[in-house]
């Protein structure tokens, strides 16, 4: 009798057991099915980790770059300000240099129209030289006629009983030269000579006169 109830009470307790045991066996799923999610968190957590790591090495990349290139933009500003400054130099050689020729440029631009100028004038000095030429040729014409009416006075006084009208056309024909080069002047229109020519022929009227009336007298 005693066996048999120690049988049954270790049989309930088996059967406690038991449904202990299928009730944590039911709990399996659900806390497998937590562990998965608790691991796909993990998986995830440790991708967003690398990312981080990785994202942080190109981070220290980045900053690396741009300390170098930080770097060689100042000293590519520096290159630059040195170029500037050779630059402005040569510049200035370079004006320096070229103020010569400019000056030699603009003193040739200066003597061209100054000879231009003098090339205009070539007209104008043959001119002038040609109006010296015919005062000379008058002043020897006049020369000539005064020389004449000096010999003529000179045999008048040698012989009173000249005939008077030789002297009158000695007058005549002193006259006549005289127009003659007054004609030719005009033509050139000198009105100065003109006007000095008028003159010598009145001059020599008067000498001629005063010798046919002092010729008439003593005949």
């Amino acid at each position: 009798m005693q066996s048999i109830d120690s049988l049954r009470e270790l049989n309930s307790k088996l059967l406690a057991e038991i449904a202990e045991l299928r009730k944590k066996n039911d709990k399996i799923p659900v806390l497998e099915k937590k562990f998965a999610e608790v691991e796909a968190e993990n998986a995830r957590l440790k991708q967003i980790i690398e990312e981080n790591a990785r994202r942080d090495a190109e981070n220290a990349e980045l900053k690396s770059r741009v300390g170098e290139l930080e770097a060689r933009l100042a000293l590519l500003e520096q290159g630059s300000a040195v170029d500037g400054m050779a630059l402005s130099f040569g510049q200035t050689q370079n004006d320096e240099e070229a103020m010569p020729a400019g000056k030699e440029a603009a003193k040739r631009d200066q003597e061209t129209p100054v000879i231009s100028q003098d090339m205009t004038k070539i007209p104008e000095i043959t001119d002038m030289l040609t109006l010296e030429q015919d005062e000379q040729d008058l002043s020897q014409s006049y020369e000539a006629s005064s020389e004449s009416i000096r010999s003529a006075s000179c045999d008048l006084s040698k012989q009173p009983q000249v005939n008077a009208s030789k002297l009158t056309c000695n007058l005549k024909n002193c006259e006549d030269s005289l127009q003659s080069e007054l004609c030719n002047m005009e033509e050139h229109q000198h009105d100065e000579v003109i006007v000095k020519l008028n003159k010598n022929i009145i001059i020599v009227k008067q000498e001629l006169k005063q010798q046919l009336s002092s010729s008439a007298y003593t005949v």
